[in-house]
């Protein structure tokens, strides 16, 4: 299933994109455990929000974030690999 992910766009904008699933999140009912998980590269380079914030954010609502970090430089070169 994840090999079927593409990477798109060139600006990493993961902490303004977790604060939205947030924002999703707090609209639903609370009888569920909540968790994120986030595939996505290590480094944020386009955010207008900063991870503090993000992090609060999370802490107000018991979200738990799992982040998985992907590489698509490291990709590449896994795939020129492949037969």
């Amino acid at each position: 299933m994840l090999r079927k992910l593409h990477v798109q766009g060139n600006g990493a904008v993961a902490h303004d994109a977790v604060m939205e699933c947030l924002t999703m999140l707090a609209r639903r009912p609370r009888v569920n455990r909540r968790i994120l998980l986030v595939i996505g590269e290590g480094r944020d380079r386009s955010s207008v929000l900063k991870l503090d914030a993000v992090a609060q954010a999370a802490q107000r609502q018991n979200v738990l974030i799992y982040w998985m970090t992907y590489s698509p430089f490291l990709s590449s070169l896994r795939r020129s690999r492949r037969p």
